[in-house]
């Protein structure tokens, strides 16, 4: 699966993944923490681009 990555602020990052859920966002993958408490770890998401351009 083609994928693209941005790095937000952690505030940031919860309010986008809260404004996608209430706009109903299908995830693919919905949003949780990679690699919790080790070197690495992230926040992460996935779901499809709305434009349909996937």
């Amino acid at each position: 699966m083609r994928h693209f990555g941005i790095i937000l602020e952690w505030e940031k990052w919860q309010q986008f993944s809260i404004e996608l859920k209430e706009k109903g966002v299908e995830f693919i993958i919905e949003p949780y923490i990679r690699f919790k408490g080790e070197i690495g770890e992230q926040a992460t998401m996935f779901f499809l681009d709305p434009s349909g351009k996937h």
